[in-house]
């Protein structure tokens, strides 16, 4: 009987021993790497970071993985020609419109009495925004009159000013005029309509698996998108598809992604991901999470223990809010 006991005491102790030396193992292991945590808003940069990290200290990326990017690249060319469409109706920009060929003749006095015959709303405010102000010479006595005790009224009403909405360009006004003549979003005819239908015609509900490609027709109606002189103008992500041939090139089915192509990518983080790299033979243990709001939840555990936060803001997005 008390060889049986010393026997299952021995094991028992030869397991505790084992548990030791793992946890002795994982603590001198954890002394010598740094937790490091990239914090911040969406939209700000905290992947393309890591994945810059990656890139330059780590092991880079292997077939499967580059794999995986291609189906986000072929994502990220839909969303963003989707998102250029979608931006052209909202703008009232028509398809094939160029500012560069627009000419003061368009603007002249002929024009203006067409606009107010035709009862168009930017010409009547411009109309009163010019009788508000009065003349050229009313403005400068106006200025003339200015004493350093309306110091404080000039500034609330600069910033009145500054939360009423701009002055409505008189391009873009231009180009809305052309918009509703040639039907808006649902009646205009030629290339860039052809195109714009058989983009949103796509199902797109299920996203794109690992080896597919987009059908041949998709992606012509991308190339043709890739050609509208007012991309260039839009805040889209169109880093990954700066021409018509990239675009082919992009969704050629033989496509492999480049690293730079990796950086451009862009998918929203909603998991919590840790990246190992060593620089200098230090141990980076690095912690990427969403920036979305309902996301910061997540943040609190990754918080012990940690050496370093890198937090990144969007220096383009000062007067934006943060959702």
């Amino acid at each position: 009987m008390g060889n049986c006991g010393s026997s299952e005491s021995t094991a028992a102790a030869t397991i505790n021993n084992e548990i030791d030396k793992q946890l002795k193992l994982e603590q001198k292991n954890s002394q010598q790497s740094i937790k490091l945590l990239l914090l911040g808003p969406g939209e700000t940069g905290k992947s393309t970071i890591l994945k810059q990290f990656k890139l330059i200290y780590g092991e880079g990326y292997t077939p499967a993985e580059k794999l995986a990017f291609r189906t986000t690249i072929l994502t990220n060319v839909m969303t963003c020609t989707l998102s250029l469409l979608n931006a052209m109706d909202t703008l009232k920009i028509p398809f094939g419109f160029d500012p560069s060929t627009v000419s003061l003749s368009n603007f002249n006095s002929d024009n203006a009495a067409d606009d107010r015959d035709n009862g168009d709303d930017a010409y009547l405010e411009d109309e009163k925004v010019h009788d508000d102000r009065g003349s050229a010479e009313e403005v400068n006595e106006h200025e003339c009159e200015y004493e350093p005790d309306q110091e404080k009224k000039v500034e609330r009403m600069a910033l009145i000013e500054s939360e009423l909405p701009k002055k409505e360009n008189p391009i873009g006004a231009y180009a809305a005029k052309i918009y509703k003549r040639v039907g808006g979003r649902y009646k205009q005819i030629g290339v860039g309509s052809d195109a714009a239908k058989v983009v949103r015609s796509h199902d797109m509900s299920f996203g794109i698996s690992p080896g597919e490609t987009l059908p041949q027709e998709v992606v012509d109606a991308v190339e043709t998108a890739c050609n509208i002189a007012t991309v260039e103008q839009m805040n889209i992500n169109w880093s990954i598809v700066v021409d018509s041939d990239r675009a082919r090139e992009v969704c050629d089915p033989s496509y492999n992604p480049t690293e730079q192509d990796i950086l451009n990518t862009r998918q929203m983080t909603t998991t919590v991901s840790e990246t190992k790299i060593i620089v200098e033979k230090k141990v980076f243990r690095i912690f990427d999470v969403g920036g979305q709001r309902a996301e910061r939840k997540k943040w609190a555990p990754y918080f012990d223990d940690v050496d370093a936060i890198i937090y990144l803001i969007a220096i383009s997005s000062y007067d934006q809010r943060v959702l």
